[in-house]
């Protein structure tokens, strides 16, 4: 999955995965960088510190189940912050980013073509 720019802006404008990427840093000054005008490589090792503090802090927005080919249900999670979200579920890969909320549910409801359902109970 590739973060773009403006992702990566989401990411670093959330306290708490900023916070959890100074442990994920050897130059915090990267953090403070014009993201616009990062090198190559710069941009990557943010990038590869957001994914690892993004997965650290896990914000999940909404969760939703699907059957599986076994009968059982498991949890697809919608996984981010405004401007930054993934999809989350067992036995495939993540997939995202997406730039808002509503493109990750267009996601699910297209690839679980509507057998996912939204649990409410555990929404945040």
């Amino acid at each position: 999955m590739k973060i773009q720019r403006t992702h990566l802006k989401a990411l670093l404008a959330n306290p708490e995965i900023r916070e959890a990427m100074l442990g994920c840093l050897d130059n915090e000054d990267l953090l403070s960088a014009d993201i616009d005008s990062l090198a190559a490589p710069d941009f990557d090792t943010l990038c590869n510190a957001a994914w690892e503090a993004f997965g650290d802090v896990n914000p999940v927005v909404k969760t939703y189940s699907a059957r599986g080919g076994d009968g059982e249900d498991y949890p697809i999670q919608i996984v981010g912050v405004p401007g930054a979200y993934i999809v989350s579920a067992l036995e495939f890969d993540d997939e995202g980013m997406f730039g808002t909320l509503a493109e990750a549910q267009d996601y699910i409801a297209l690839n679980w073509l509507g057998e996912a359902t939204e649990d409410t109970s555990v929404d945040s």
